[in-house]
């Protein structure tokens, strides 16, 4: 029976996969392992409605009863969906950032962050396969000295995204084998033979953040030592000819540009645009060439109401809140908030132990079971680090 264009045939409690006929209760995932699509792919082939749902009858009716059981049981989603009934915009917001945090959606949302992973493997291995390789590691390790702006090029990606999957694939085709030593502490002297190993090794067209993790040096007295020895500066440059890579400063031209532009205010942006070059290398020139710094923050969206909000900014901070929990609270970017406090001058007090809420606590606990991060952990309950610390210490 030839299935009617634009509607999902089921049969026996089971839907019929439109691509190859067979029967199954959620399409979702024999849509990603067997055609490699997604539900939206398939829904766009097909001429399916956006909202239509892939799932059986059986399995819609216990998503119903679990959102039921959840609703009776639970004080907080009662209220959530109640407010979110009355239309208030600040109510529908607030139930819809709490959801994100029930089992079911937390669950779903992995599941789906793992198959967009495993897809996303699949089609560079396949970019790589077009390209006359097995994967990508065979793809980076016979072609681990050309740019990544080329490699791009020929995979058929952005460049952050071919630099993403280099830096991921490294370990499998690194040159060096020699494990990590321990760094030494800061303001270490770096020996005579340390900077010939190095500048050998730049000579050799190893990276230089490679070069001084294999030696047990600090990038950080490299840059100090290229800005305070002329000789190691010029054999430095030298090894960066020989690879190909600009020198960097030996431009008059350029630098005199720089300068008028900066003199006149025109924005690091528009000065990069200008001179083609990136806007963190108008920087360092700026720095290089002795210019006045600019101004960390610009009138904007963002510092109008960060502004705006500057009294609960200092309530909640003097509270200790973390940064985080204050940004989700004001809706506005992290980094926005860390730039105006430092503006301000305020100064971090120890944090009060704010309790964590019911669901916290057990969301915490599972993570912590699990093995997840801090990080991870904040980056899902949007709250600061240190209070999941202490709670963590308390138990």
């Amino acid at each position: 029976m030839t299935p009617t264009p634009g509607t999902q045939p089921e049969e026996e409690g089971r839907l019929q996969c439109l691509e190859c006929g067979g029967l199954y209760r959620l399409l979702a995932p024999h849509l990603a392992q067997a055609h490699h699509m997604s539900t939206a792919e398939y829904r766009q082939a097909h001429h399916l409605p956006r909202r239509l749902s892939l799932r059986s009858a059986d399995l819609n009716e216990r998503a119903r009863d679990f959102g039921r059981a959840l609703y009776s049981a639970r004080a907080d989603v009662r209220a959530h969906l109640d407010a979110g009934r009355t239309r208030n915009i600040d109510a529908i917001r607030e139930g819809s950032r709490a959801s994100a945090h029930y089992p079911m959606v937390v669950n779903s949302r992995r599941r789906a962050a793992k198959a967009k992973q495993d897809l996303a493997r699949r089609r560079i291995d396949e970019a790589a396969q077009a390209c006359g390789y097995r994967t990508i590691e065979d793809y980076f390790a016979a072609r681990r000295d050309r740019p990544t702006t080329e490699l791009a090029a020929e995979l058929g990606i952005s460049r952050s995204r071919a630099g993403e999957w280099r830096s991921r694939t490294r370990q499998a085709v690194e040159q060096i084998t020699v494990p990590r030593p321990t760094l030494p502490p800061p303001g270490t002297p770096i020996t005579e033979q340390q900077q010939q190993r190095f500048l050998q090794m730049l000579r050799e067209g190893i990276p230089k953040h490679e070069a001084a993790s294999v030696l047990g040096l600090r990038t950080s007295a490299l840059r100090r030592l290229r800005a305070n020895d002329a000789a190691f500066c010029a054999a430095w440059d030298t090894a960066r000819v020989l690879k190909g890579r600009p020198i960097g400063r030996q431009r008059p031209d350029r630098d005199e540009a720089l300068r008028a532009e900066w003199d006149k205010g025109t924005t690091v942006k528009a000065i990069a645009e200008l001179l083609k070059i990136p806007q963190g290398s108008v920087r360092y020139h700026a720095r290089a060439l002795g210019l006045p710094p600019r101004r960390t923050s610009t009138p904007g969206k963002w510092r109008e109401r960060v502004i705006a909000a500057e009294e609960p900014l200092r309530e909640m901070f003097a509270e200790g809140l973390a940064v985080t929990e204050i940004a989700v609270s004001l809706r506005l970017p992290s980094w926005a908030i860390h730039r105006h406090i430092r503006e301000l001058g305020l100064e971090r007090c120890r944090s009060r132990a704010i309790p964590l809420d019911e669901h916290q606590a057990r969301r915490v606990q599972e993570m912590h079971d699990e093995g997840a991060s801090l990080s991870s952990m904040e980056r899902e309950l949007r709250i600061g680090k240190q209070r999941i610390k202490r709670w963590l210490e308390n138990q």
